[in-house]
């Protein structure tokens, strides 16, 4: 299904996140940019862990226009100190 414009690629990007972590608290987009054949949605999500911890994890997804699959899907761990 063709994904039209940045509001659908970020409630794509929302499901995704949902379906990997169904126990997000918060999800913040900090950036849609469209790459002519794709869409490129980079943020941040917190999640719970064991109902105690909270967990940041920061994440890149890049959706295809076309077809409006899942090109590529990073996540990782922000640092926790920066020198």
């Amino acid at each position: 299904m063709k994904v039209k414009g940045a509001a659908g690629a970020g409630e794509k990007a929302r499901r995704l996140i949902l379906k990997r972590h169904p126990g997000a608290t918060r999800i913040l987009f900090r950036r849609i940019d469209n790459m002519g054949h794709s869409w490129l949605v980079e943020g941040e999500v917190w999640f719970k862990r064991l109902r105690l911890f909270t967990v940041k994890r920061n994440f890149k997804i890049e959706i295809d226009t076309e077809k409006g699959e899942v090109v590529s899907f990073q996540e990782e761990r922000p640092h926790r100190f920066k020198p």
